[in-house]
């Protein structure tokens, strides 16, 4: 395929009393670019830049994975590698994969951010689908197996998205449907909870 990466320019790795130096490492990907600076090691002070990143590059770790749409993100992490601090942000735009095309479903847009500490990741984010679909979701989880997971999911989703899978069964739903959930308990044990009412 067209999807490739590539060293944008000179850059070097320096090792230094157990840890890696990172200075000037760009990597062109595909009409993106991603770039990471400073320490990482047991002791972490590291800058990741994220612009214009194009999905279409998971081909390469999975040729079945046929995503398009754009991420880009900033993150500052600090701290160590069992205790991670630091603070996020993500956005991706315009994603479309093969489930969502063939249900009919417009382009989804995701924003997220947070910060790290405590041994775990905040999160506020937002997602949207066209006028199909606004979501928003809050809380933590946590940076390593076994801590606790709290996350809240609010939102409404235009009932007829699913249409084009009720289609074939002579079957058509309209309305909007209101969310209330979320999840707690660990990543080996998650419990969802809530309710969805359509309207």
């Amino acid at each position: 395929g067209k999807e490739r990466l590539a060293l944008a320019g000179p850059a070097t790795i320096t090792l230094d009393r157990g840890s890696a130096v990172i200075d000037g490492l760009v990597i062109a990907a595909g009409t993106g670019r991603v770039s990471l600076a400073g320490r990482a090691g047991s002791n972490l002070d590291l800058k990741l830049g994220i612009r214009a990143l194009p999905l279409a590059l998971a081909r390469i770790a999975s040729p079945s994975l046929a995503l398009t749409g754009t991420l880009d993100g900033d993150a500052d992490i600090r701290g160590t590698s069992a205790r991670p601090e630091g603070r996020y942000a993500l956005s991706v735009a315009k994603l479309v994969t093969p489930e969502t095309r063939k249900a009919g479903l417009p382009p989804i847009d995701a924003k997220a951010s947070g910060t790290l500490g405590d041994g775990r990741a905040g999160i506020e984010g937002r997602v949207s689908a066209g006028r199909g679909a606004e979501l928003t979701l809050a809380g933590f989880l946590p940076v390593s197996a076994g801590g606790p997971i709290a996350l809240k999911l609010r939102g409404t989703l235009d009932a007829a998205m699913a249409n084009s899978l009720l289609s074939v069964g002579g079957q058509r739903v309209a309305g909007r449907i209101a969310l209330d959930g979320g999840v707690s308990g660990t990543l080996d044990a998650p419990r969802a909870e809530g309710a969805a009412t359509l309207s």
